[in-house]
């Protein structure tokens, strides 16, 4: 099962819908399990999309909302375009379900916050560590 949750979404010309999905392969894993994170963006409008850059900010975030992790990635190349009813990969990246420190994070739903740094498009996930 794959998990695509995205919270801003743009009508884009044409109807489509335009927007920041981040993608997991299920909603809940085991303990040590790593956790396969895709991150896109989604051009559903019939017409091509540009962006500053892919430039983006990550956020993994505990069950009482401390931030364990974060990640700013600086995209140079710019701007990028988004041909019709496509996806660009933003981003790909394996969390080992340690915190900043290297420690095994505790059981819980922990929350992935994904933004574009350049642009107004945000989307974020929740998985469960059992």
């Amino acid at each position: 099962m794959l998990v695509c949750v995205y919270l801003l979404f743009i009508g884009g010309s044409g109807g489509g819908e335009v927007y920041l999905t981040v993608e997991t392969e299920r909603v809940s894993y085991s303990s040590r399990e790593e956790i396969r994170v895709d991150v896109y963006f989604v051009n559903g409008a019939s017409t091509e999309i540009s962006l500053p850059s892919l430039s983006y900010g990550l956020e993994i975030s505990g069950p009482q909302g401390t931030v364990l992790a974060k990640v700013e990635s600086r995209a140079g190349l710019g701007p990028v375009r988004v041909q019709p009813s496509s996806k660009v990969l933003v981003t790909s990246f394996v969390w080992d379900q340690r915190d900043m420190s290297g420690d095994q994070v505790p059981q819980g739903t922990y929350t992935m916050h994904v933004n574009l740094l350049d642009s107004n498009y945000s989307a974020e996930t929740t998985v469960r560590i059992e």
